[in-house]
């Protein structure tokens, strides 16, 4: 990992183990997650956080251009876990604003997440990538797939 990108992981990894130790992380937890989340596994990775072991958390996979060709977003690469999990697939909005996709990266499998950048609800060069669902098709906007905050 670069030297660079080291500092900015060890920053989160204390933030986060910070955030586990509040005395509303619950109420906090709830309003960023919802109420729909198996509390076992949620009272299981906050006791790893309060002891500095983010092992349950996602792994995270630096990309280089090389992979990427000529695109210069940054995008985020999410495999699909299952429903017992506490991370969601969450969006800022409301489902009208993003478009569907199958994945634009080769050797990628999954379903690509679109910001519709000029709102005509068709997809086109000028949208963003901004996620993939790796190893999921079949996602719906507007199912129970994605919460809006």
């Amino acid at each position: 990992m670069s030297n660079l990108i080291k500092p900015f992981f060890t920053l989160t990894y204390n933030q986060l183990g910070a955030f586990s130790s509040l005395e509303n992380f619950w109420d906090l937890f709830d309003i960023a997650f919802g109420t729909q989340y198996d509390r076992t596994v949620a009272r299981t990775v906050r006791s790893q956080l309060q002891a500095s072991d983010c092992s349950q958390l996602p792994q995270v996979e630096l990309v280089s251009n090389n992979i990427l060709g000529n695109t210069n977003r940054t995008y985020a690469v999410r495999k699909n876990t299952n429903k017992e999990t506490i991370f969601a697939n969450s969006l800022k909005g409301a489902a009208n604003r993003y478009l569907l996709r199958a994945s634009p990266i080769s050797n990628v499998s999954g379903t690509a997440i679109y910001l519709d950048t000029n709102n005509n609800l068709a997809f086109n060069s000028t949208d963003e990538l901004i996620a993939i669902v790796q190893g999921s098709t079949g996602l719906n906007l507007t199912a129970s797939d994605f919460a809006y905050v």
